[in-house]
């Protein structure tokens, strides 16, 4: 991702994060803080990149799809 990405789109939230994975914001944490969902963490906040959620959940959907 270059960086003229990243500063095109603003950071999403916990909430606007699991309104797009439709998750509930508990499981975002949980799997922010783990690791398993691409976050960054800005002081005492959550933050996502909207091109990094995009790019895991077609990782997600497509090893749903392997047999």
């Amino acid at each position: 991702m270059r960086s003229s990405e990243i500063a095109a789109e603003p950071l999403w939230t916990v909430r606007e994060a699991a309104a797009f994975v439709r998750l509930g914001r508990n499981t975002v944490y949980e799997w922010a803080a783990s690791g398993k969902l691409p976050s960054l963490r800005l002081g005492s906040r959550i933050r996502f990149l909207p091109a990094a959620l995009r790019r895991w959940l077609a990782v997600q959907v497509d090893l749903t799809r392997r047999p």
